[in-house]
């Protein structure tokens, strides 16, 4: 689709918080931070999103390695030793674990933050939505890092 000299007809704007006049001014509707919560919600709902991307290999990740044998390391035996027996094995899926269920719960606190914001904006209070900026600019930092 090209549009070509298209112009929007500004009843179609989607124009709840912010306006723009006939003489093309721009005006702000009500607080500012009301608008700003709408980009929080994207933040928590891309650290409620990773959480099952974290686990789900890691539970393919234990299954693999609690059945497949390598190597006739155990004293006196033939038998070949489970990937998971291994303590350097134990060590990498334990701390995994712990970040995804870490991450898990993460995402319900920064949830539940979310739903007690909501509660407050509606009361024109604004106190836990500086804590909750912090925390979700600082998850999805360190998402984006890993």
């Amino acid at each position: 689709m090209i549009f070509n000299n298209f112009k929007i007809p500004r009843s179609a704007m989607l124009s709840r918080f912010i306006e723009c006049t006939p003489e093309g001014k721009f005006l702000q509707k009500g607080d500012p931070r009301v608008a700003y919560s709408t980009m929080m919600l994207i933040r928590i709902q891309l650290i409620e999103a990773a959480s099952p991307y974290i686990i789900r290999p890691l539970v393919i990740a234990a299954r693999y390695a609690a059945v497949r044998k390598q190597f006739k390391t155990l004293p006196n035996s033939e038998e070949e030793r489970r990937i998971l027996d291994y303590q350097s094995t134990q060590t990498k899926m334990v701390s995994a674990m712990a970040f995804a269920w870490v991450s898990k719960f993460m995402a319900y606190k920064c949830s539940d933050m979310y739903r007690t914001m909501l509660e407050e904006i509606k009361n024109k209070k604004f106190r836990t939505m500086k804590d909750l900026h912090s925390l979700a600019s600082a998850i999805k930092a360190y998402y984006m890092e890993e």
